[in-house]
């Protein structure tokens, strides 16, 4: 049955050793060329010896910012896993009638799919782990020079475990709808609405899966985050009392300030506000990374367990 399986769908499994391999190539060019311009410029010597970087380090991030944006659509790589490996996996045998000459042979229904989920679940997060693995290597010189953080959105998705519950949430979501609907396309079609709803969902709830971090400092001096590689998700004011003020709201309180800037800061600090900003820490980073690839790999199952209830039903 592994073997039959290798032959259904080695289109699909060559394909995406393609795809890793194209990707390690620009992840190879493109971190070449920032690493050679952090040496080249000065910054790895500036870091090491602990100094002002912060010229430096806005070149490097004015030069690479396209890049690191660019970075944000493999999101929907894990997408294409479970439109191309997910969707055709029951669909096109259920199309094809292909099921029925397999199901008359000596593996039977129950083997016959718990050897084409296993395979097709093992084969994508080892994929995902790979894509997460070279995304990690490559994110490494945003890390030093910009002091980017795994915890902030721009990495958090693409690095870790969580790509894995991403990519299997995809195919099992896939695998489930083109069992139900029996054709490949329509269930490509609920496999791109089905995760891009719950990955908008789950991403708008990441900020609440552990509790936030608070920093104070005085209103004129320089940010305190709790150190660098966090990830600042509000900030503003607070008064003595602990009530807090958005940054508009403190704004318009100080507006008669508003074109004298030293004038705004003793506005600001007569009415006893402080800075502020709650932020997760990069230390947090592998408590959410298991949180959310719990959520995924969860559903995975579900979605995958549906699937077998299905077939079994069904073609009972």
């Amino acid at each position: 049955m592994i073997w039959l399986t290798w032959r259904q769908h080695r289109t699909q499994f060559l394909s995406g050793v393609a795809v890793l391999a194209a990707l390690a190539v620009i992840a190879y060019l493109t971190r070449s060329q920032m690493t050679g311009f952090s040496k080249d410029n000065g910054l790895n010597a500036c870091l090491a010896s602990h100094g002002d970087c912060s010229t430096i380090s806005h070149d490097f991030e004015d030069r690479f910012t396209s890049l690191l944006n660019s970075a944000r659509f493999l999101n929907v790589l894990p997408l294409l896993v479970g439109f191309f490996w997910g969707a055709p996996l029951i669909a096109r045998e259920l199309e094809q009638n292909t099921h029925r000459l397999v199901w008359n042979q000596t593996s039977g229904r129950a083997r016959w799919l718990g050897v084409k989920l296993v395979v097709m679940a093992a084969a994508t997060a080892l994929v995902a782990g790979i894509m997460s693995l070279l995304m990690s290597w490559w994110f490494e010189p945003f890390q030093k020079a910009i002091a980017l953080g795994r915890v902030t959105p721009d990495a958090f998705d693409l690095v870790g475990i969580a790509p894995i519950g991403y990519a299997l949430f995809a195919v099992a979501l896939g695998a489930a709808a083109g069992t139900v609907l029996g054709r490949s396309l329509p269930a490509m079609g609920i496999t791109l609405v089905g995760f891009a709803a719950v990955r908008f969902a789950v991403a708008g709830q990441r900020v609440h899966f552990m509790p936030t971090l608070k920093a104070t400092w005085p209103v004129g001096q320089t940010a305190a985050k709790g150190g660098d590689k966090s990830w600042v998700v509000s900030s503003g004011y607070v008064d003595q009392q602990g009530h807090r003020y958005s940054l508009s709201a403190a704004d318009r309180l100080c507006r008669h300030n508003a074109a004298d800037y030293q004038g705004t800061l003793k506005c600001l600090s007569d009415h006893g506000l402080r800075r502020i900003s709650e932020y997760h820490s990069d230390s947090q980073f592998w408590s959410l990374q298991a949180i959310e690839t719990g959520i995924f790999v969860g559903l995975a199952i579900a979605f995958f367990a549906f699937t077998v209830y299905w077939v079994m039903r069904r073609f009972g």
